[in-house]
């Protein structure tokens, strides 16, 4: 696996999940659904919000990934920031947690590398977590985008509470369906069923459910038939 221009990629670690090999999405703004149905994530208890942790510390992170998939979310761990930059274009987390401080580049050229070659990614919520010698790195983090930084050490439930504000605050905010996502939405609105709707898509269940996971976060909504009722009164489809 390589990353920017061409800089080889060390393996993630043990204790994280490897992600599926999937196109640099944020380029293009469309989530590529078949490699994540294909890699098993899209399934009917899919886990909606996707953290990447940026963390050289191989015990830390596997600490800190046990301690937020107990709690529902899907997690991945990038070693370095080379790595972490690549599986943000690649995989699109709705999250990244990261050190400033961390090997190949800052967490800060994270962020301007991401608003020069991928806008949409550029979009994503960071949380930084600081020594006191790199507390001057805010004001540039808060200039790049709108970073959260906490000072190290913090406890687990301060920090899971902060990503979890930081989530539901960007949830609402949402984000445009793709067009596949609001065509689902729009077949079951017409009231097929999931096994209808991929039939009539010529594609798989599973990925009729990544779309519709998908959209559920997107608008808001508690349930995927929220979803459906929410997606033509915010005119976004035609029933």
């Amino acid at each position: 696996m390589t990353g920017v221009e061409g800089a080889p990629l060390p393996e993630p670690f043990e204790a994280a999940r490897t992600p599926p090999a999937l196109a640099p999405d944020c380029l293009t703004g469309e989530a590529s659904a078949e490699a994540h149905e294909a890699s098993g994530l899209a399934t009917e208890n899919e886990r909606l919000y996707k953290i990447l942790f940026i963390e050289d510390d191989p015990e830390g992170a596997a600490l800190l990934s046990e301690e937020f998939d107990r709690r529902g979310y899907a997690v991945f761990v990038a070693s370095d920031a080379l790595q972490g930059l690549s599986l943000i274009l690649r995989w699109q987390p709705d999250l990244v947690l990261s050190r400033v401080s961390i090997p190949s580049m800052s967490g800060m050229d994270i962020l301007k590398r991401l608003h020069q070659i991928a806008p949409h990614c550029a979009r994503t919520p960071f949380i930084f977590t600081t020594g006191l010698a790199e507390r001057e790195s805010e004001a540039t983090g808060r200039a790049v985008a709108a970073a959260d930084f906490f000072a190290e050490p913090i406890g687990f439930e301060t920090l899971l509470k902060r990503v979890e504000v930081r989530l539901a605050r960007d949830s609402k905010v949402g984000l445009a369906l793709t067009e596949r996502e609001a065509e689902v939405l729009m077949w079951m609105a017409r009231g097929n069923t999931r096994n209808q709707v991929a039939e009539i898509m010529s594609i798989k269940v599973r990925t009729v459910i990544f779309y519709l996971s998908r959209a559920q976060k997107k608008l808001g909504a508690a349930t995927s038939t929220e979803a459906v009722v929410k997606a033509p009164l915010r005119g976004l489809i035609e029933p």
